[in-house]
């Protein structure tokens, strides 16, 4: 399987589902990451992490932080890419979210990847979407350590509160608890087609 991981800053993407996407490698799934948008410190971080988790490839765009457009110009800029990749699903924000980047962002993947048959929304840290339901679980407990160890390298988001690793395990263990296993990353499920031989 492909799979597309859509952020729209460096770290999004590592710490909304980071374990998922280790999961994804064991599996022997190829992973690539798109971030919208990236100084050269936090592109270089992500690149590291991506190599820390055993990402294929960390593609990072220029768009403007805070002001990370949904329309024609970003909608392009990850229909290239999908056209390019043809990933089997993506990950993407929530549309819900209070920030505008990351919704913007879902906005903007959602019809660039109207065409793929697997597209599930995640939550990003701090949650800045109450309204966020998840309706699909995939249990990271063997992978809450490596994910911690990847988010770490982001240094220059250090001081950040919700880059804690505290924070990002009790969030982990929450969706864990509503899952029942020990930690689990969350999804809303767009669109989910399963195609059997």
């Amino acid at each position: 399987m492909n799979v597309l991981c859509i952020g729209a800053h460096c770290d999004d993407v590592e710490v909304g589902l980071g374990g998922t996407i280790l999961h994804h490698i064991e599996r022997g799934d190829t992973v690539v990451s798109l971030v919208m948008s990236g100084s050269n410190i936090r592109a270089e971080e992500s690149r590291e992490a991506g190599d820390a988790l055993g990402v294929g490839e960390v593609l990072i765009f220029d768009f403007e932080d805070t002001i990370i457009p949904a329309g024609v110009e970003a909608i392009r800029t990850i229909e290239n890419i999908i056209k390019k990749l043809k990933p089997d699903r993506v990950y993407t924000h929530t549309t819900k979210d209070t920030h505008q980047d990351h919704r913007n962002t879902g906005l903007a993947s959602l019809s660039a990847a109207r065409n793929i048959s697997q597209v599930l929304f995640y939550q990003s840290a701090p949650p800045k979407s109450w309204t966020f339901s998840p309706n699909h679980y995939v249990d990271i407990s063997k992978y809450m350590a490596r994910k911690l160890e990847a988010v770490k390298l982001f240094h220059s988001q250090s001081d950040k509160w919700f880059m804690n690793p505290d924070v990002l395990r009790s969030m982990a263990r929450f969706r864990g608890l509503e899952a029942g296993v020990e930690y689990a990353e969350a999804f809303e499920i767009y669109k989910m087609l399963e195609v059997y031989p």
